[in-house]
Formats: structure tokens, C-alpha cells, sequence
């Protein structure tokens, strides 16, 4: 009803000789005052739950109801009624390992709302609880592969191939013909290549069912890349670098002067880089031919690592470790006081992170200086593997698996059940996966993410297809 009849009424009603309108809103009171920053726990472990609490006061005296930020994509649900000033409590877990700015806010019986509190820094670390472990009945020097269904698949000196599901369950394995030190790779259509110490590289579709092998000169240490196009590259140490179709057709071998023990890498432009023992490094292009090589002190077992501007980093026998130009130059390189065997892992900083046989882990800027070492009591031949907040994994012969902060500073480390010269993979959900000398495959509670950057892990991503922009 309007104001001008609701009016009319009064006057008839009353007999007033004057007319008075009042068509005002009841007085709206004020907002709650903005909360304090939450209390609770300032640190703790991720996938496990903590209270918080916070309280404020309303001008008006309403009930209060509060909420929480969780700075994960998440906010808790409004509290129930509460008298004003009167604590309210709530409880969250965060799934990865990070630093959350956790906030609360309050609203009256008006639906007044208060602004945001000042945030309690929470910082949630990986629990570092071994998950499972699954034993063969050899080494395991293999580094494991995801595929994007969670399989976890990895290699032992047993012969077999093994695929294992998340939660550490045997899907299947295979049997080659002898040990297998290489690690595999997933290609988009689930196939998984691996090599074998007795000469052939396999291809075994998702069901563990052999498509095909195909026969080098020697044993098959290097581990698969696989190009966009579906092309394999491998090395074996027969001096050559093998290129097959994904039908297992070989399209064409390059030979070096040495053993191809390197795994290779691939870029977007099909071009192959690759170590060898005879001291090069090869840039081969997508058809085989030589576009350059570029000679280190000593032999090159390392892994190549690729960056988006074309930089190649590779570390060498001659205790170096490289930048190499997209053209076959020297940008700069680094000399630690030993082998460098291990691939190097780049994290989104542009930090390039490589271990040596002097027992440390060194992390080098873009322009080759260096920003701090780790160093530990035994050497590394696990290659690093760098998290979404720049943590770095790295396994070492002393058998236990560290996570080391952007800075240098150790931060958990894991003791498995032997020497560690496999390489961490990590899983989408955190899961750090890597293998031991005394035949485990441990899957560890790790709680980080794999890092967004050029190459973070051995051979560039979860599912280890050594290609610049290969799935994560």
C-alpha cells in the first residue's frame, strides 16, 4: 500500500484537520566489528585437522555468526548464533603443504557483515609418513612413472615391469629378459616404454599386454622420451640413439662415439639432445641427422634438462655442470668437486638445481652463479625433483630421501629401506614415489606439488616423457 492512502486512512480514521506522512525505514543498527586475526595452530602437517577460533562484538548487541577463509579455495560454512562477543570455533585440513593467510569475518541478525580479520599465518609441511611400499625382488634403480589414472609404474633388476595402483596395490607385471635399470615413460595413449638390459626397448599397453618390442645392439639403460608425434627415442649402449615409431617401426639410429647411457630430451621442434660417453653432448635433429655437438671434460651420463629459451643443461664425469646455448655455445658452466651423473631440475625461479658425486646438491642461478649447496654423507645419483613452493626431493645413497626449502635449509627427510639412486616422482595429490637399492617402491606422504616450471624432475613430468611441454 502506498504512503499517500496508508495516510488518507490516519486522517479519516482519526479526524486530524492535518496530515502526516511518514514513509521512513525502521533504523538500521551498525555491522559487527571486524574479528582479530584467528587463533590456533601457526604450523602443522597437511592432511590433518586443526581448530581455529575467533570472536568479535556487535554495536547492537545482535547474535553473531562467523565464517573462515582458508586461503585454499575454500570457506567454512556461517557458525551457528552466538551471544556477541562469544568464541566461535572451526576446523580445517589443508591437502598440500603450503602457507595459508586464514581469515574470519561476522555477520549480525541483519545480515550486516564485518570485514575481513587480519590473517593467522598457518604453515602446513608434508607429514613425511611413508603411505605403502611394494617390494620386488631386485633393485630398484628404475625412477617410477605416474600415469594420469594414478598407475604408478617403475622397473627392478628383478626383469619385471611393474604397475602398481595409488594405494599400493599390484595391478600387473611384466617380464623382460633381464634387469631393467631404465625408467619408463607413458604416452598419451597409456602405452609405457621401457628399456631392458637385454636389448630391446618394450611397448606394453595399459593392461600389461606387450604391442611390441624392438631389438638394439646392447643393453637398454637410457630411459624412453617420447616426442609429440608419438616417436620413441632411446639410447643403449651400443653407441647408438634409437628413433621408433609408435607401431615399434624403426625410423632411424644415430651412432656416438660411446655408450648412450643419457636419457634423452625432446623439444617442441622434434630436435634430440643426448649425452654420451664419449664426451658429447648431440643435438640431432627430428630426422637424424647432426645439427651440432658440443664436447665436456669426460664422459656425459647425465640427463639432458631443457628450458623454455632453448638453454640445455647437462652435468658431466669432468665434475661440471653445463649451459649450453640452443646453437651448440657455451653459455657458462659450474664446476662441483666430482661426478655430476644426476639430470638437473629447474624450478619456476629459473634456479637450477643438480646433485654430485662430492655428496652435494647445489642450486645455481640462470647466469650460473651459486646461490647455496646441501651437502649430505653420501653422494647423489637420484636426480631432484622441485615442488610447487620450490622444495626440492632428492635421493640419496645414504638411503634417505630429503626435502630441502628454496633457501638450502633441510626441512624432512625420509630413511627407506636402502641406497636411493632412483629418482622422485611426484603425484598429482602430493605422493612422492621413489624406488630403493634393497627392491621398494615407497610412496611417501610428501604433500607438495610438482613444480610449474621448464623441467622440474628427471625427465621433465609425472609421466617421464623427456619432452619440453610433455604432460606434468
Amino acid at each position: 500500500m502506498k504512503c499517500a492512502l496508508t495516510a488518507s486512512l490516519v486522517l479519516v480514521v482519526a479526524g486530524a484537520s492535518s496530515l502526516f506522512l511518514a514513509c521512513k525505514k525502521p533504523p538500521v543498527g551498525e555491522p559487527p566489528a571486524t574479528p582479530a586475526a584467528p587463533s590456533g595452530s601457526t604450523n602443522g602437517e597437511h592432511n590433518t585437522s586443526y581448530q581455529f577460533c575467533a570472536s568479535t562484538t556487535d554495536p547492537d548487541g545482535d547474535s553473531i555468526s562467523i565464517r573462515f577463509l582458508w586461503d585454499d579455495s575454500a570457506t567454512s560454512e556461517w557458525s551457528g548464533w552466538v551471544a556477541s562477543g562469544e568464541t566461535v570455533s572451526s576446523s580445517h585440513s589443508w591437502p598440500y603443504a603450503d602457507t595459508y593467510q586464514v581469515k574470519a569475518q561476522a555477520k549480525d541478525r541483519t545480515d550486516l557483515t564485518s570485514d575481513w580479520s587480519a590473517a593467522l599465518a598457518v604453515t602446513i609441511v608434508p607429514s613425511w609418513r611413508l603411505k605403502w611400499s611394494y617390494r620386488t625382488h631386485g633393485s630398484v634403480q628404475s625412477s617410477p612413472a605416474v600415469a594420469v589414472d594414478g598407475t604408478v609404474y617403475v622397473g627392478s633388476f628383478d626383469g619385471y615391469l611393474y604397475a602398481i595402483d595409488p594405494n599400493g596395490a599390484l595391478r600387473w607385471h611384466y617380464q623382460t629378459g633381464s634387469r631393467i635399470q631404465s625408467s619408463p615413460a607413458v604416452a598419451a595413449d597409456g602405452t609405457v616404454y621401457v628399456g631392458s638390459d637385454d636389448y630391446y626397448l618394450y611397448a606394453i599397453d595399459p593392461g600389461g599386454t606387450l604391442k611390441w618390442r624392438c631389438q638394439t645392439g646392447d643393453g637398454v639403460y637410457s630411459s624412453p622420451a617420447v616426442a609429440a608425434d608419438g616417436t620413441v627415442y632411446v639410447g643403449s649402449h651400443d653407441d647408438y640413439l634409437y628413433a621408433i615409431d609408435p607401431n615399434g617401426t624403426l625410423k632411424w639410429r644415430y651412432q656416438t662415439g660411446g655408450a648412450v647411457l643419457s636419457s634423452p630430451a625432446v623439444t617442441s621442434d622434434g630436435t634430440v639432445y643426448v649425452g654420451s660417453s664419449d664426451e658429447y653432448l648431440y643435438a640431432i635433429s627430428a630426422n637424424g641427422t647432426l645439427k651440432w655437438r658440443y664436447q665436456a671434460g669426460r664422459a656425459v651420463w647425465s640427463s639432458p634438462t631443457v628450458t623454455s629459451d632453448g638453454t640445455v643443461y647437462v652435468g658431466s664425469d669432468d665434475y661440471y655442470l653445463y649451459a649450453i646455448n640452443p646453437n651448440g655455445t657455451l653459455r657458462w658452466r659450474y664446476r662441483t668437486s666430482e661426478y655430476v651423473r644426476t639430470s638437473p631440475a629447474v624450478a619456476a625461479d629459473g634456479t637450477v638445481h643438480v646433485g654430485s658425486f662430492d655428496g652435494y646438491l647445489y642450486a645455481i642461478d640462470a647466469n650460473g652463479t651459486l646461490k647455496w649447496r646441501y651437502g649430505t654423507s653420501a653422494y647423489f645419483w637420484s636426480s631432484p625433483a622441485v615442488t610447487s613452493n620450490g622444495t626440492v626431493y632428492i635421493g640419496s645413497v645414504d638411503g634417505q630421501l630429503y626435502a630441502i626449502d628454496a633457501n638450502g635449509t633441510p626441512r624432512q627427510r625420509y630413511q627407506t629401506y636402502g641406497s636411493i639412486l632412483s629418482s622422485p616422482a611426484v603425484a598429482p595429490d602430493g605422493t612422492v614415489y621413489v624406488g630403493s637399492h634393497h627392491g621398494q617402491l615407497c610412496a611417501i606422504d610428501g604433500g607438495y606439488q610438482l613444480a610449474h616450471s621448464p623441467w622440474p624432475k628427471f625427465h621433465h613430468d609425472t609421466r617421464n616423457t623427456g619432452r619440453v611441454g610433455g604432460g606434468r
